[in-house]
């Protein structure tokens, strides 16, 4: 049997000279295969290593989107406490308005009495005027009074000693004509001397009138006396009248007998008569001047009640001085009150721009919490994405993102990887109509994970698929970011037809069709070769 093989295989040689040819062919073909296979992995551990560098990068984005949110917070909270502040600082000033409200009732009823009793106090000064003008009347009738009362008083005193010398002078006549008539030899001297010493009657009124007033004596002269008449040695009375300037000197005989006996008696008479006459006046004089005392009495009380109620509208005065006193305090006051109030209604007014300023920031802000929120939603999402690919591609990149979870990265990686560890079908990708698990062509194409900074850049930034059997038809996927516009992304990389723009913000995932990975692309025959072990092996079989 040995035999037959050599002599085949020298046949074989001998007969196809090409075999040899064939065999190096082949042994180029391993060659080129196992370059390929070289540069394949290699090529693959540079993209894990940019894929980690990008991952570090978003959670620097990410980390620097949290301190964001929380500096968005705490400004909001500030505005908050600023707004409650100037909540509080409203009411303060509604309850101040309410009190300078009443402030200015209080000063419009302080008002009203003022008038009132500025019409009071110029009643009173009217009152006061008009009982001043009186008082002086008074006191100008009084002093009148008073005059007359002094006027009739030197008259009574006049009077009264006129009368006393009257008195005094009718005694002595009486006395006289006691004396005259009971002497005859007088009435016989009398008779004979009655022609030749006769005086006219009107000489003896006038003496009997003199004595009466004032400025007239009635005397007695010495019986040696140089003016007698007839040379007798017998006394002679003097009459004398100082009105006229004349002096008469007729004896006590001449002077009382000179007249009849009847019409001495009427003279007598006619001087009682007088006498009478000047007591009547006398006596009215007298009622006259108890009139006046009584009007003086009457007077002196009014001027009393006058001066009591002068000082009692002295006192009213002095109240409602004190009271106007206190009323321009006040006025002052209210005028100080305004000046705050407006003071303070300015200051409200520009609280009020103020608080409208921070409540226009406030929902700016707010707006850009919103557009910050979305963004590090998005990015989140995109970071569970690209974890989960990372770490079905290879049991490395899983005990990286081991690593990475142990290290504190926990941005939603953590709870992605322990949804992952936990599934049962975490190496096989999810069921889907685009990429099916078991039923799908391998030549549909091998789409990699884009670069997750495409979330921060603008708008058509493609990342080429590798073209297998002329490339599959690829749309840009857009993400919209609903009807507010908050924030709308534009994330540009070509991805399959079934990648459709989302219909509302954060309703959907953001990615329903998850890309193949290499192991569903080994499973339906993609690749044929044996797998490599993974690094970590490799190094320590060496």
């Amino acid at each position: 049997m040995a035999g037959k093989l050599d002599e085949s295989a020298v046949t074989f040689w001998e007969q196809d000279i090409n075999g040899w040819f064939l065999l190096l062919l082949l042994c180029c073909v391993l060659i080129v295969l196992c370059v390929v296979f070289w540069w394949f992995f290699n090529s693959r551990g540079a993209l894990l290593a940019d894929q980690s560098k990008e991952l570090a990068e978003v959670r620097v984005d990410v980390e620097k989107a949290q301190s964001a949110v929380e500096a968005g917070e705490k400004k909001n909270e500030l505005l908050q406490t600023a707004a409650e502040r100037l909540e509080r600082e409203k009411g303060d000033m509604a309850r101040q308005m309410e009190q300078y409200r009443k402030i200015d009732e209080e000063r419009e009823e302080m008002q009203q009495l003022l008038g009132e009793y500025d019409e009071k106090l110029q009643l009173a000064n009217r009152c006061l005027q008009s009982l001043e003008k009186e008082m002086d009347q008074e006191r100008s009738t009084t002093e009148l009074r008073e005059k007359e009362y002094a006027d009739l008083q030197d008259e009574k005193v006049k009077a009264d000693a006129a009368l006393a010398e009257l008195q005094q002078t009718v005694a002595d006549l009486q006395a006289q004509l006691q004396l005259t008539l009971q002497s005859p030899d007088q009435i016989d001297r009398r008779d004979e001397m009655h022609e030749p010493l006769s005086r006219p009657r009107e000489l003896t009124e006038a003496a009997v009138v003199g004595a009466s007033r004032p400025g007239t004596a009635l005397t007695k002269a010495s019986e040696g006396s140089p003016a007698g008449v007839g040379g007798g040695g017998g006394g002679d009375v003097r009459v004398g009248y100082d009105g006229g300037g004349a002096e008469e000197h007729l004896p006590e005989e001449e002077a009382y007998f000179t007249m009849p006996e009847p019409q001495l008696r009427q003279e007598v008479l006619g001087m009682r008569e007088r006498l009478r006459e000047r007591e009547e006046e006398f006596g009215g004089l007298e009622k006259r001047l108890e009139e006046l005392m009584e009007q003086h009495a009457h007077a002196q009380g009014e001027l009393m009640q006058e001066r009591t109620r002068n000082e009692g509208l002295q006192s009213h005065i002095k109240f409602y001085e004190t009271r106007l006193t206190i009323l321009h305090q006040l006025q002052n006051m209210v005028g100080e009150s305004h000046s705050l109030l407006n003071t303070f209604v300015q200051s409200s007014t520009h609280l009020q721009g103020e608080l409208e300023k921070e409540r226009e920031d406030n929902r700016q802000m707010r707006r850009e919490l919103d557009q910050e929120r979305l963004r590090v939603q998005l990015l989140l999402q995109i970071l569970r994405h690209f974890k989960t690919k990372l770490l079905e591609m290879s049991p490395d990149l899983q005990l990286l993102g081991n690593n990475l979870s142990s290290s504190g990265f926990s941005y939603g990686s953590n709870r992605a990887a322990a949804a992952l560890k936990d599934s049962p079908e975490r190496s096989s990708p999810p069921q889907s109509p685009h990429f099916p698990s078991s039923e799908h062509s391998p030549d549909e194409p091998y789409q990699y994970c884009p670069s997750p900074r495409s979330a921060h850049l603008t708008s058509m930034m493609p990342i080429p698929p590798p073209k297998r059997n002329g490339g599959a038809r690829s749309v840009p996927f857009q993400c919209c970011a609903g009807a507010s516009g908050a924030d709308h992304l534009d994330i540009s990389f070509k991805m399959p037809q079934p990648y459709a723009p989302c219909p509302d913000r954060m309703t959907q995932p953001l990615y329903p069709n998850p890309i193949p990975t290499q192991a569903w692309a080994k499973k339906n025959g993609a690749f044929t070769g044996r797998r490599s072990p993974p690094v970590s092996a490799r190094r320590s079989a060496r």
